[in-house]
């Protein structure tokens, strides 16, 4: 069933689409104007790039005039504006209509894991080594689940006075959506319970670990000439926190869509091991909606600001230092020019 979405003149409408789903309407129309055919009628949709949209594999114009989105991706996300203009009793009318249009998903539930490990080694560089690992250790046991493990972040606690020994403190991330998701849980199924699937999957991931780590005691790291790294018995600890697909962060707005995951912003990025959508790092930009990295600019160029979405933003360490009245202006002419 089509999902009817109408505009309202001189004012934004905010719409939020489940991702990959189909059979959401945009009308070029207001509710009190209806879906009225008038005479001499033309439409024309436009994104907030300029650039006319025609009808394309995603989305297609109607007879009268509304958009329809056959498969909508976080990527088809962003600004679409429609203009009507038509004659009625004899005088000509013309009326806009804006739509900021999302996509989203609902959270699904992720899984932390806090585990310690006794070591005679306390080190950054030992740490590296130690986490790479474990990680290679938890993924194969959960990497046919569509389940992938990620560190969130390890530390080193000294020993304390009178020990010999230091502790290492690992807590990892196990996503449900990893290696073959669309296999087992494609976009477009219709007849399969992919949130009890997700469940499933991540309770028979955690009872793998579980039994690995603290029952058989498994992971008992020998390296090279690194010491020794040890389980603390009881240390596993798993708590159950929500998580978005790469592309996407938690928003907590309440525009329409309150506690969704939704396509991160230009400008904004969310990679696989964050939950949330953060800014562009000085250096690098990013002009889509839905990313899971920036893009870096090139020829050691550097951006005046964070969260930069094109490469126009790229400018010069000269005119870096100029100032932001400056850096847009500098961006495209050479130094000389830009002293003068």
């Amino acid at each position: 069933m089509n999902q009817l979405i109408y505009g309202k003149e001189n004012e934004m409408v905010y719409v939020f689409i489940n991702m990959n789903s189909a059979g959401t309407v945009l009308t070029c129309s207001s509710e009190q104007l209806g879906t009225k055919t008038w005479m001499n009628h033309v439409y024309k949709w436009t994104k907030d790039t300029g650039q006319e949209i025609q009808d394309y594999k995603h989305c297609s114009i109607l007879e009268n005039g509304s958009l329809a989105f056959n498969d909508f991706g976080p990527e088809q996300s962003g600004i679409y504006k429609c203009s009507v203009s038509y004659s009625k009793e004899g005088k000509h009318h013309t009326k806009h209509f804006h739509f900021f249009v999302r996509a989203y998903h609902r959270p699904a539930r992720s899984v932390e894991i806090q585990s310690a490990f006794y070591s005679a080694l306390c080190s950054s560089a030992a740490n590296s080594i130690y986490i790479r690992s474990f990680l290679q250790h938890l993924n194969g046991l959960v990497r046919n689940l569509s389940c992938e493990v990620f560190e969130k972040y390890t530390e080193c606690i000294w020993p304390l006075q009178g020990r010999n020994r230091s502790e290492v403190r690992m807590t990892v991330l196990m996503f449900p959506y990893g290696v073959m998701w669309e296999i087992h849980c494609p976009p477009e199924s219709m007849n399969k319970d992919c949130e009890q699937d997700i469940m499933d999957r991540s309770k028979e991931a955690y009872e793998r670990i579980h039994h690995s780590i603290e029952v058989l005691n498994e992971f008992q790291l020998h390296e090279g000439n690194l010491p020794s790294l040890h389980y603390k018995t009881g240390s596993l600890l798993a708590y159950k926190v929500d998580h978005c697909k790469p592309g996407f962060g938690k928003s907590n707005s309440t525009d329409g869509c309150s506690n969704c995951c939704i396509a991160c912003d230009p400008g904004l990025y969310s990679s696989l091991n964050t939950v949330t959508c953060v800014t562009c790092p000085l250096g690098s930009y990013n002009g889509h909606y839905g990313k899971t990295e920036c893009e870096t600019c090139t020829r050691s160029l550097v951006t005046y600001h964070k969260g930069a979405t094109s490469s126009e933003d790229c400018v010069s360490y000269d005119c870096f230092f100029l100032g932001q009245s400056w850096a847009k202006f500098c961006s495209t002419r050479s130094w000389s020019s830009c002293t003068t």
